[in-house]
Formats: C-alpha cells, structure tokens, sequence
C-alpha cells in the first residue's frame, strides 16, 4: 500500500473512532495493549537469547570440565599401568638375577668337588665358557 492511501485509511480510522467516545477508549485499550504486547515480546526475545547464551556458556564450560577431567584420568591410569609393569618387570630382573646366582654356586660348588664339564654344564645350565670364568676365578683347572 502507497503512503497516500495508508494516511487516507489512518484518516477515515480516526475519524470513525473519535466520533464515540467507547470507540476511542477500545481504540485507547488496543494501543497500549499492542505497545504491551511488542515490549513482552522484545522481552521474551531478550530472555530466550540470554538463556540460549548461558546454555551455550555451560557446554563449554562442561566441555573443557570433561577434557580436564579427561586427561587427568588418561594420566592417572598412565602412571598406575607404568608402576605396574615396572614392579613385574622388577621382579622378573630380580627373579632372573637370583635364578642365575643359584645356578653360578652351583657351578662353582661342583667345580671345587672337580666335578667333569659335562656334569656342571647339564645341572648348572650355564655355557661352557662362563664355567671356565668362574674356574679361572677360583683357581681351578677344568
């Protein structure tokens, strides 16, 4: 609608309502209640903006709460599971050196009984070179 015919009809509108004074209050009442409804409306848009904005804050926020929380985990379960595999790997270096100190008195023992190569080979388990070292240190000939 051109500007002319709206004035027009504006016109004509006004002249209509100002004729009775019940027209001119309902006309009144819908002003300010048309004003009422656009500052609710303002409002509402207002709020919802704000709460999406919060809601948007608080994912983020939850977000890097659960990378943080994340990582800390990762790190914790990291050291549990080194600590672990130190203390088998410990225990396993641990369990070798003794098994190889039992079996070098072994060998030693049966080398000062002058015991034949074969024999401390077979029941120390040891190479027939480390059983010359360990003679060659106690002084016995093989």
């Amino acid at each position: 609608m051109d500007t002319e015919k709206s004035n027009k009809i504006h016109s004509i509108l006004d002249e209509i309502l100002n004729q009775s004074e019940g027209i001119r209050m309902a006309k009144d009442i819908l002003i300010q209640v048309s004003k009422e409804e656009e500052a609710r409306a303002y409002y509402e848009s207002e709020l919802i903006w704000e709460l999406d904005h919060n809601s948007r804050m608080d994912i983020d926020f939850a977000k890097r709460e659960g990378f943080e929380e994340g990582v800390e985990e990762g790190i914790e379960e990291g050291i549990e599971k080194g600590i672990e595999k130190g203390i088998e790997k410990g225990i396993e270096k641990g369990i070798e050196k003794g098994v190889e100190k039992e079996r070098i008195a072994i060998a030693e023992e049966m080398i000062s009984n002058d015991e034949p190569m074969e024999i401390i080979i077979r029941y120390s388990k040891l190479t027939e070179e480390k059983i010359r070292q360990l003679a060659k240190k106690l002084s016995k000939d093989i």
